[in-house]
C-alpha cells in the first residue's frame, strides 16, 4: 500500500484480527488529567507573567504592545521536567522562535537561562542549568 503524508501507518499488526473503528476513545482519567495539566499551566502562566512584569525575560522588550505576543517557554521541555514557574520563562514570539531554533547557539540560551534563574533565586534550577551548561560546552568544543 502506498503511504501518503495524510495516511498514517496503523500500529495494529496485520494478523492481529483487530480492526480500527472510529476515533480513539480516551478514558475519564486521561480527560481529567488533561484538565488538571491545563489548570496547572494556567496557574504557571499567570505566575510567570506577573514575574515578567510585562516584559520578555530574555530581551526585556515591552510585551504590552499589540504586536508583541507573550509566550510561555518551558525551558527544559514539558515532557522531560515537570512544569513549574521556576523552569519556565516569558518570552516574546521572536525570542521564543530563536530559542526553539537554538540561534545563536544552545550554549548561549542555557547561559542566559542560568543567569535568569540565579537572578530570581531558583537554586535547584540554577544547579541544573549549570550542569547542562557544562555538558553543552564540552560538546561544542
Amino acid at each position: 500500500m502506498k503511504r501518503t503524508p495524510l495516511r498514517r501507518k496503523s500500529t495494529l499488526s496485520r494478523g492481529s484480527g483487530l480492526k480500527r473503528s472510529g476515533p480513539v476513545r480516551r478514558s475519564a482519567d486521561t480527560r481529567r488529567s488533561r484538565a488538571v495539566r491545563a489548570q496547572e499551566t494556567g496557574e504557571i502562566y499567570r505566575a510567570v507573567r506577573a514575574r515578567a512584569a510585562g516584559h520578555c525575560e530574555f530581551c526585556t522588550i515591552d510585551l504590552g504592545r499589540r504586536d508583541r505576543t507573550p509566550e510561555l517557554d518551558h525551558f527544559w521541555g514539558r515532557v522531560k521536567v515537570a512544569q513549574s514557574a521556576e523552569s519556565t520563562w516569558m518570552l516574546c514570539r521572536a525570542c521564543h522562535h530563536e530559542k526553539t531554533e537554538n540561534r545563536p547557539t544552545r550554549v548561549d540560551w542555557i547561559r542566559r537561562f542560568h543567569l535568569h534563574v540565579l537572578r530570581h533565586g531558583y537554586a535547584a534550577e540554577a544547579i541544573e542549568a549549570y550542569r547542562k551548561l557544562q555538558w553543552a560546552q564540552s560538546k561544542s568544543c
